[in-house]
């Protein structure tokens, strides 16, 4: 691209001090301005007017966006305007070229000589179809500049697409409105418009059967291909008498809540909705102290942050009665989301007066950190030159000082039912709900408790108080949340999980963090979340939420303490779908240009990212095949089939889908959402379990230890989910005393030694090396049943840095599984020099054998064994998975199969 400055000024922050003396308040908003002059032109036969700016992610030097900015000659007439031209800038607006006419947006020859043209434009790229559309309105002048309103249909909202691969035009085109006499004048003219998060758009539009009658407001929902608009739908019409009705209406999005001001003679208008088509009645614009506004005959525009959502207008009372309709200066305030009421403390100057107008102007975001205002002066007569106009075209940068989430990324339109807050020790902060009620949280005091082998962190608890009520809260691997205080409270992770790791997955800064829901109702809503993967429960083995990853060979004081949830399954058999309606933004190491910078993000060949209306990223990944369908890009629901669950990348020889959710974090960074809860309550809800046993701590310890095996977070739908959150797990070595069980629940304990146990936790020691994979049956008071297994590694003190040999086992199908029904078995053996795996499937059919791992790589296409089996009678079956090293320290895994039909254990 060629770039330029020739005579074009660069001014930038040369104004602030005048910014300071309009706004007569505030330096704490979160954004500082600057000013840029990009040209100046005024030579009595044109003003450039109308600037809009768009951003192209991706397409500028060093990844920044590069912005197209459409602008037109005012040809010194009211409203009278050339055919379009566009400046180009590729470094963030330091240097443009143009303004560059576009051919094929040029006038156009009408009826009876006259000129068939467009203006009043504004663009926006569109991400799902990487195009720029700009879309305004279409008009039919005489030769002398004046209007011509008596063609039928000559008052419509036109567009035009911009391929910025090709930096190609298309000619204009006109979205068809439905045939009615209300929309012979329907235009999109000055106006901010959205893109949904599903590709659609929502358009404001103003209309009326002509231009003699005051005309109504709308929003319309709009397909778009690239190439073609299309009129889906619209909502409430909205229109007061006098003054022309409305006009010029601009939409903004805010956390799920939709705004819309609105153009009227004698004073702007506000209202908002929730869904983006229906509207509360409109108010009159007023400041927070009840006066009005005094913004008039102009536009007002959006500008959004994470943080706030600001209006940009101008207005009576600045001192600027000889600016014709006070159309300077320009100013930007933060709006009270309650009220629809501009906070009049928060106001400062974007642009200051020169005597010409800065009524017609857009505002668009650029970068998460900036966004832009950019004007013509409009300039009518000598005076208005004496008092300092040039002619400028300005850009008023507003340089946010946090990062600005809603400009990179579609706006999340669905907030969490969570809310999450990060807590040093004695810090007390209020929380606000989803369901409106607030709670006070005291962080008490945190708990650590570290292994004498690899010095990691194997359990932490945070005591808090809550609403006056204290409790103590277990953090992460499979506890979860628990009642305190009226509300419902989790503790997914505390410091110490960073300070040997390395990486920091959860971006926590202070000591602890938590997440409160309402006392009652569900994790995430009902409709918009599913258990990510088509297999039982606990079918395989799991890593979940800050369990130390002991895997490898030698033992490293460095640890990777698990973030997300890794869950087993069969290599290239288990299916892996989409937890909630989703963008796909990166599949196979191809990521959408929207989301390159300042995300959470690691794309890779077997890895896929979803992006949902909540604004989480979701990562899967080791898949052995991704769908062909699974393209970034692509928008899709939940339940979607993603792939096949699979051993690459960096699974470390494991098959297993690795399933992570990223969000914005308290500190500001992006870290871990735990999902453990999330996917558990979908799971229940899908598949409809009566019971579910949970023992799955893992434990690592040397010969002569004790551990406590502990079943105590087993669940029942006649009990419910017991509190383990509220009272200590069990140390390393040395153990508790047992719990007495479960209410309402039995567990029995089978060892591999053959020995037995009783009641939810017990003590267990070990002598001698292997890896033990211990038996809980869980029964609760209707008779219903459910296993699970814990794993208890005890190393060999002869190789002390080094871990013992294990197995992974895997079966599918795991669900609905009926007699004579073919099941898949398979094993793969870690760490061992020979041997073979013994199989017992439980039924008192003969043993079988396999020989897994020859090739040792992780990837290895035949690393694991295969075997199949069938039972004749339904039942629960306990398959066992033995092998023995050759200086006979063991390994076992085992699997829980379910055959359809009556309990036969």
């Amino acid at each position: 691209m060629r770039t330029a400055n020739g005579p074009y000024t660069l001014i930038r922050g040369a104004l602030l001090c005048l910014c300071l003396f309009f706004a007569g308040v505030s330096a704490a908003q979160p954004f500082e301005i600057s000013l840029d002059t990009v040209l100046e032109h005024d030579d009595g036969a044109f003003l450039w007017f109308h600037p809009r700016a768009a951003a192209i992610p991706g397409a500028g030097k060093d990844g920044a966006p590069a912005v197209v900015m459409t602008l037109q000659k005012h040809l010194q007439v009211s409203d009278f305007y050339s055919g379009m031209y566009a400046l180009y800038s590729d470094d963030l607006g330091k240097t443009w070229t143009g303004p560059v006419e576009i051919p094929e947006l040029a006038w156009r020859e009408g009826p009876d000589n006259t000129i068939l043209a467009v203006c009043d434009v504004t663009p926006n790229y569109h991400p799902p179809t990487g195009k720029v559309l700009a879309m305004g309105a279409q008009l039919y002048y005489h030769p002398d500049g004046k209007l011509l309103e008596g063609i039928k249909r000559s008052d419509q909202t036109a567009y035009t697409v911009y391929d910025p691969d090709t930096g190609a035009w298309s000619g204009w085109k006109v979205l068809e409105m439905p045939d009615a006499p209300k929309f012979n004048f329907s235009r999109n003219a000055c106006a901010q418009w959205l893109i949904e998060p599903a590709g659609t758009l929502l358009v404001p539009l103003y209309f009326g059967k002509d231009a003699k009658e005051d005309f109504s407001v709308t929003v319309a929902r709009c397909s778009f291909d690239g190439e073609t608009l299309r009129y889906i739908e619209h909502g409430t019409e909205m229109t007061v008498a006098g003054g022309r009705g409305l006009c010029e209406p601009s939409l903004a999005r805010h956390y799920g809540r939709y705004f819309l001001t609105l153009r009227n003679d004698a004073r702007g208008y506000v209202t908002s909705g929730r869904d983006g088509l229906t509207y509360d009645p409109i108010k009159p614009w007023q400041f927070d102290d009840g006066e009005e506004l005094g913004s008039y005959n102009t536009q007002q525009h959006w500008l959004e942050h994470t943080d706030g959502l600001y209006l940009t207008y101008t207005r009576r009372g600045a001192n600027n009665d000889h600016v014709f309709r006070h159309r300077a200066p320009l100013f930007i305030a933060q709006v009270a989301l309650d009220t629809l009421q501009v906070i009049r403390a928060t106001e400062r100057v974007l642009i200051p007066e020169r005597g010409a107008t800065l009524g017609n102007f857009g505002a668009s975001a650029v970068t998460q950190e900036e966004s832009w205002v950019t004007v013509n002066e409009g300039i009518w007569n000598d005076d208005i030159r004496a008092r300092g106009a040039t002619g400028a075209l300005y850009i008023a940068r507003v340089q946010w000082t946090k990062p600005n989430d809603a400009i990179m990324y579609p706006a999340p339109t669905l907030p969490p039912r969570m809310t999450t807050i990060d807590l040093d020790v004695n810090e007390t902060v209020e929380v606000p709900l989803i369901d409106g009620a607030t709670a006070t949280v005291t962080l008490l005091g945190v708990e650590e408790r570290r292994d004498p082998i690899r010095e990691v962190v194997r359990h932490a608890e945070a005591q808090v108080r809550v609403n006056g009520e204290v409790a103590t809260l277990a953090s992460g691997l499979y506890n979860l949340p628990v009642p305190v205080g009226g509300v419902r409270v989790d503790c997914p992770v505390t410091q110490g999980y960073n300070l040997n790791s390395g990486d920091d997955r959860w971006s926590l800064e202070k000591d602890v963090r938590l997440r409160l829901w309402p006392a009652d109702g569900s994790y995430t809503e009902p409709d918009t979340f599913v258990y990510p993967v088509r297999q039982r429960w606990y079918a395989s083995q799991t890593w979940f939420d800050n369990e130390p990853v002991d895997g490898g060979a030698e033992i490293s004081k460095t640890v990777y303490y698990h973030s997300g949830i890794d869950i087993g399954g069969v290599d290239g058999r288990t299916e892996i779908i989409a937890a909630t309606d989703a963008l796909v933004v990166s599949a196979r190491d191809e990521t959408l240009p929207w989301f390159q910078c300042d995300t959470p993000m690691k794309p890779r060949y077997d890895v896929v990212y979803l992006y949902d209306a909540r604004g989480w990223f979701y990562r899967y990944s080791h898949f052995a095949r991704i769908t062909d369908a699974i393209q970034p890009g692509v928008r899709i629901t939940k339940g979607t089939l993603l792939g096949l669950l699979g051993k690459e990348g960096a699974s470390g020889g494991w098959s297993h889908i690795h399933f992570e959710i990223k969000t914005r974090q308290p500190s500001g960074g992006w870290g871990t959402l735990a999902a453990n809860a999330l996917i558990r309550e979908a799971y229940i809800r899908e598949y409809n379990p009566d019971i579910i046993a949970c023992a799955r701590d893992r434990h690592l310890i040397m010969p002569g230890d004790t551990v406590t095996l502990d079943a105590s977070r087993s669940w029942s739908r006649d009990s419910g989910d017991t509190i383990t959150g509220t009272r200590p797990s069990p140390s390393i070595s040395g153990g508790m005393s047992a719990d007495n069980g479960v209410p309402g629940m039995a567990c029995e304990w089978q060892f591999t030694d053959g020995s037995t146990a009783t009641g939810a936790q017990v003590d267990r020691r070990y002598d001698n090396p292997g890896r033990y994979n211990e038996i809980v049956k869980v029964t609760d008071a209707a008779g219903r049943i459910d296993y699970d297994f814990a794993i208890v590694q005890v190393l060999n003190p002869e190789r002390p840095n080094r871990y013992v040999p294990g197995l992974h086992a895997a079966y599918e199908p795991t669900l609905n599984i009926r007699p004579g029904d073919v099941i898949t078995f398979s094993v793969r053996a870690f760490g061992f020099e020979g041997g073979e795996e013994l199989w017992d499937f439980g039924d008192g059919s003969p043993e079988q054998r396999t020989q897994s791992s020859r090739d040792k790589h992780p990837h290895a296409p035949d690393g694991y064994a295969f075997i199949e089996h069938a039972y004749a009678a339904p039942g629960h079956y306990i398959v066992r998975v033995y092998r023995e090293e050759t200086n006979s320290i063991p390994a076992y895994a085992h699997l829980h199969v379910e055959v359809e039909g009556q309990h036969s254990m």
